[in-house]
């Protein structure tokens, strides 16, 4: 009885698992295509430069701050 139940269960995650991978595989797809789209490729939108730069200068700042940290300790 115990045994039937587990191997229900196991199938039913096995399941989920399998059908949340396919829509997150999907999506990837989806994104993928639109960033090869020509008008993202020839200029991409000023908000998408600014994340750009912002992600970049915050991970500077990390750095710096974990170079800091080693230096102190």
């Amino acid at each position: 009885m115990g045994n039937s139940i587990t191997q229900f269960l196991q199938s039913s995650i096995a399941k989920l698992f399998k059908e949340s991978s396919l829509e997150e595989s999907e999506h990837a797809h989806k994104l993928m295509e639109y960033q090869c789209l020509p008008q993202f490729l020839s200029s991409p939108p000023s908000s998408f430069v600014r994340c750009i730069v912002s992600a970049a200068t915050a991970i500077s700042s990390l750095r710096h701050r974990r170079r800091t940290s080693a230096q102190i300790y």
